[in-house]
């Protein structure tokens, strides 16, 4: 099997076989004309650094590229990415001649005094996580001052490995943190089908069922729950999709038992 990851005209390669791989970069140097540089070291701003135990990636260079460029090469590194209990709003703050809004500006900077005492960390990726997946999910209810709505916040592990993770403002305002965490799962599951079929794509096998955790128990119930009221109707398509995954696994065990038994 040979895997090519492509970005415009960046192609990552990979696979079980050298053999394959070597025919492969020949017919795509005989189509396009390409240059091998090798076994991978720095790809789109990622450094990479392999051994038996596993991979590490880290984005130092990008990192004090960043730095360097706001001119903070020799600022005191902040603790944290964000001050705390500072609320951005587009209506509040000084408009610079950029033009940006001066509170904005001002995050923005911390977090670059954040990066800069982060940039000697990575993700691990060890050579003998388990090929178990895992999802986390939260939210933060009504965090957005300007609108109202609220984040979803969620991450998807391999095993020990952190493959996949996103904050994103919600579409909709919700009424109780209970629909602001259904939702959250709601999305949580799609990234989980995801990479649960990106994986099979590459011949993984994923053990089932694959672990969504919340820390909220309602979200959980109504999640569970066949009966709708006029409290959760809004709600039903998160449901029935957070549902439909999970009635399929039992359905995928019980075929297993069916043939097992046969």
């Amino acid at each position: 099997m040979c895997i090519i990851l492509v970005y415009v005209d960046d192609l990552l390669m990979s696979g079980d076989d050298e053999t394959s791989i070597a025919e492969m970069k020949k017919v795509l140097d005989d189509c396009f004309t390409i240059k091998d540089l090798g076994h991978l070291r720095y790809f789109l701003g990622i450094e990479v650094a392999r051994n038996g135990k596993g991979t590490m990636i880290n984005q130092r260079k990008y990192a004090l590229d960043i730095v360097k460029d706001a001119g903070f090469d020799h600022c005191t590194p902040a603790t944290f990415p964000f001050p705390k209990g500072v609320k951005l709003s587009t209506d509040i703050g000084e408009v610079l001649e950029d033009p940006e809004v001066k509170p904005h500006m001002q995050a923005a900077l911390h977090v670059v005094k954040y990066l800069k005492g982060t940039t000697d960390m990575g993700l691990f990726y060890s050579s003998t996580a388990e090929h178990q997946i895992y999802g986390y999910s939260d939210a933060d209810w009504g965090t957005c001052m300007h609108t109202g709505r609220s984040l979803t916040g969620y991450c998807v592990f391999l095993g020990s490995s952190l493959v996949s993770w996103k904050t994103k403002k919600q579409k909709v305002v919700s009424k109780s943190s209970c629909e602001v965490e259904l939702r959250s799962m709601s999305q949580t599951t799609s990234e989980l089908a995801w990479v649960t079929g990106l994986l099979e794509d590459l011949h993984l096998h994923i053990p089932q069922p694959i672990p969504l955790f919340c820390d909220n128990k309602s979200a959980e119930y109504i999640a569970h729950n066949l009966a709708f009221h006029d409290r959760t109707k809004h709600l039903k398509l998160d449901c029935y999709y957070i549902r439909e995954n999970i009635t399929r696994f039992y359905h995928y065990i019980s075929c297993k038992k069916y043939i097992a038994a046969g």
